[in-house]
């Protein structure tokens, strides 16, 4: 009987690169280039048969043990790691933007003022992240996490927008767009985010196995609890003394000395290693209301741009520039106005009011080094 999914398969593989096929019922009649004939093993003008019963001494016979499949699957290595989507006919909200702004973000410690809005095409990478958490147990999953490539913010919500939301407004603004951040900044931020989602993923693994750990300590302190009162117990009631009271003690301690080794094991036993790396990436594009604002702190002013972006139906929360964390609540400092969240514009060991985008190491106010950020040391490398 004739194999046709393998068969159609092959065909797929062969014409996607690059290859001239022909088929009939009984095989497929290829021309290969000269590389696609290198990587097969087979000459550039050939013949594929698919059926045991049909083949002929003018070709080769492909099943799914054939050597050639193996082949074959080095054709399509790659691909569909990396591919695009434009989104282009979507509608973009003209009024109550000052509102939306209002909603969704503060500003502590600065005043500011609508000064125009547009639109603009903006970019999106989305990464898929595959992660195996490895234990007594093993737990895999996958973790998308989007980055807008010109504000740095992460719209999580975009991975779960519905089809409705696509719908066609006539624009008469220019469209514009905008230069895409370098591609390191935007993973950077990403594996930050990824980092979070994954030890949110694993709360409950984590847990379990955190339950099973202490169990098993709990009984082993039970265990060897009882072997300790017994040679305690022998020593009490015989009233030892000399080398035999010595004898007991020196139970006791070889007692403690195995359990903290068994302790030891069973906390490697339960330890959990994590093994984070990309599986896909995905770059969506689509049209956005830009709203620039003229912000004042003081006697400086800075223009600060937000989007509305029409997957959310909201505003996009903008990143702080210190530590990348997105902000509701956004000040800004003193000297050079960055953008900054609450933790990164004061010293967390004199509580000073400190820029930690002008100042990344060391506090100006009391010359103490700032502790490191828990997210950029975390133990989970991407």
């Amino acid at each position: 009987m004739e194999r046709k999914p393998l068969k159609s398969l092959v065909r797929e593989v062969l014409e996607t690169s690059g290859c001239l096929v022909e088929e009939d019922r009984e095989r497929l009649e290829v021309v290969l280039s000269q590389d696609v004939a290198t990587t097969l093993g087979l000459k550039e003008h050939q013949y594929l048969y698919f059926s045991p019963d049909k083949r002929s001494d003018d070709g080769i016979f492909v099943s799914y043990d054939s050597t050639i499949l193996e082949h074959i699957s080095q054709l399509v290595a790659g691909r569909g790691l990396f591919y695009q989507v434009n989104l282009a006919n979507l509608y973009l909200k003209q009024e109550g933007l000052h509102e939306a702004i209002s909603r969704k973000v503060t500003f502590p410690n600065s005043i500011y003022r609508l000064k125009s809005k547009g639109k603009m095409i903006v970019s999106y990478l989305v990464f898929n992240f595959c992660y195996s958490a490895i234990s007594e147990r093993k737990m895999e999953g996958l973790i998308p996490v989007i980055v807008n490539e010109v504000t740095l913010s992460t719209p999580m919500g975009i991975l779960k927008y519905p089809e409705s939301s696509s719908g066609y407004h006539e624009e008469s603004e220019e469209t514009g767009e905008v230069a895409r951040r370098p591609v390191e900044e935007v993973y950077q931020i990403a594996s930050q985010v990824a980092r979070q989602e994954v030890k949110k993923a694993l709360v409950d693994f984590k847990r379990s196995l955190e339950w099973r750990l202490n169990r098993d300590i709990t009984r082993l302190q039970e265990y060897y609890g009882t072997l300790k009162e017994e040679s305690q117990s022998r020593i009490e009631k015989k009233g030892l003394t000399g080398e035999e009271k010595e004898r007991e003690l020196s139970k006791i301690r070889a007692i403690d000395l195995e359990l903290r080794r068994k302790i030891k094991e069973q906390q490697d036993r339960y330890a959990i290693r994590v093994e984070v790396e990309l599986a896909t990436a995905l770059r969506l594009t689509l049209p956005v209301r830009s709203v620039v604002l003229r912000v004042r702190r003081k006697k400086k002013e800075r223009d600060f741009t937000l989007l509305w972006n029409p997957l959310l139906k909201e505003i996009e929360l903008p990143v702080c520039e210190a530590c990348l964390n997105t902000i509701e609540e956004i000040y800004f400092c003193d000297e050079k106005l960055h953008q900054l969240c609450r933790q990164c514009y004061e010293c967390p060991l004199c509580y000073k009011r400190v820029c930690r985008a002008c100042y990344a190491k060391i506090c100006p106010r009391c010359h103490a080094p700032f502790p490191l950020n828990p997210e950029t040391s975390s133990g989970l490398e991407l």
